[in-house]
């Protein structure tokens, strides 16, 4: 059990600090613009993930864990139909990327591509944590997020003209395609899945509708949460072009480093006891549970901002672009931000337990339509500090509805 957690812990840490790696290595390789334009692709296919797998997991898992193993095969088979629907309308209306400039048509093949390995890889991952598979589970994810971004590193340092977003992003293809390669491996070697009898059986198309209304609250939740974190980046492209894009990506990406690590190391630990405290009836364990998340999530986020404050000159010496030197109070903006994103983390569980999935979506739709209205006032004037003041408001708005919700079922 300890060399299973280890190994994991590994794995999941491993691949997270090759997203950071890979940052640095491009924003010292790269031109600010190009990082924009590869951002930009980034954030993009992030969201157009959310669109092709619409939380639909979320019921199937619930439906997964109530079966065996084998016989969770239609389930697997049907949620791959409804997959399939869902690429037929949304794959065409992301034409609109291209159509607008926001991303050059020359990556459209990669692109889909890349998109479609994405949310492939990532069902699968899920499938496998679903199906208590763990270790595997984060094997696919290092093959899919950690191992090609330190092999091109390698070639890079080696040859730093490897280092293009053409480059990047077949790099990322073929990390995609192979954690899927082991994927199909630990389904029918671990699992033993077999497909023949479930060919003939129909499709459940009055399951599938189900698992469609059950998950569109949660999708919803879901993409205007992604609009309220990548907004920014569209904005700064249309008014400013890439290069800004490229700014605000390099600090962000630093910044966020704030938000991993006090969701990896303590609201991820402590949410689940938070949740069964309430269910159980134990409201005084769940009121010391929600205290501690609180104070050790803003003590550590101070903490941490103190780090980053420091370990930011050594990153941009490493980078060495003037460029960067310039915008460096723009990182303590998105810093701000991040923060507050973070400190919405705590009413946010307390609506979660009471099943006020409503409150969270109504907060979380206000939150983004503030970031669309000043991203739209600010960005044009004030470029990348537009941005990130729109970032705060945004989170603050995202806090502070939240908190009126907890309070108003309180009374």
């Amino acid at each position: 059990m300890i060399k299973k957690s280890f190994v994991n812990i590994s794995l999941r840490g491993v691949t997270l600090v090759s997203k950071f790696l890979l940052l640095f290595y491009m924003a010292k390789v790269l031109t600010p613009a190009e990082l924009g334009e590869y951002g930009l692709i980034t954030v993009t296919i992030t969201f157009a993930i959310y669109l092709l797998g619409m939380d639909f997991y979320i019921y199937n898992t619930r439906e997964i864990l109530s079966k065996d193993p084998k016989e969770c095969i239609p389930l697997i088979r049907d949620q791959i139909v409804f997959h399939g629907i869902v690429y037929a309308v949304v794959m065409p209306l992301l034409l609109i990327v291209f159509l607008l400039n926001i991303i050059p048509w020359e990556y459209i093949v990669l692109f889909y591509l890349i998109l479609t390995v994405e949310h492939l890889s990532q069902e699968a991952y899920r499938l496998l944590i679903t199906l208590s598979k763990p270790t595997y589970a984060n094997v696919v994810l290092f093959l899919r997020s950690g191992a090609w971004a330190y092999s091109i590193i390698v070639l890079a340092f080696v040859n730093k003209d490897i280092m293009g977003i053409k480059s990047l992003l077949f790099a990322w293809l073929l990390g995609g395609i192979s954690s899927l390669f082991v994927f199909l491996i630990v389904l029918k070697k671990e699992i033993k899945f077999e497909w023949g009898p479930v060919i003939k059986k129909e499709i459940d198309w009055k399951w599938i509708k189900k698992g469609f209304v059950t998950s569109l609250p949660f999708f919803f939740a879901s993409i205007t949460l992604k609009g309220v974190e990548f907004a920014d980046r569209y904005f700064l492209k249309i008014f400013h072009g890439n290069e800004a894009v490229g700014i605000y990506t390099f600090y962000m990406s630093i910044a966020n480093v704030l938000q991993v690590f006090v969701f990896t190391g303590i609201i991820s630990i402590l949410y689940p006891n938070i949740i069964k405290a309430y269910q159980d009836g134990e409201y005084a364990k769940y009121q010391r549970l929600m205290k501690k998340m609180g104070f050790t999530s803003i003590l550590s986020s101070i903490g941490l901002i103190i780090v980053l404050l420091i370990v930011i000159y050594p990153i941009l010496l490493f980078v060495d672009n003037a460029i960067y030197n310039n915008y460096i109070w723009l990182f303590v903006f998105l810093l701000i931000g991040i923060t507050l994103n973070v400190a919405s983390q705590i009413p946010h569980y307390a609506l979660y337990v009471r099943r006020e999935d409503k409150a969270i979506l109504l907060s979380t739709i206000i939150a983004f339509l503030a970031v669309i209205i000043f991203n739209f006032i600010l960005v044009p004037t004030f470029e990348v500090y537009g941005a990130g003041i729109s970032t705060i408001i945004g989170m603050l708005m995202l806090m502070f509805m939240k908190l009126w919700f907890v309070r108003r079922r309180q009374r």
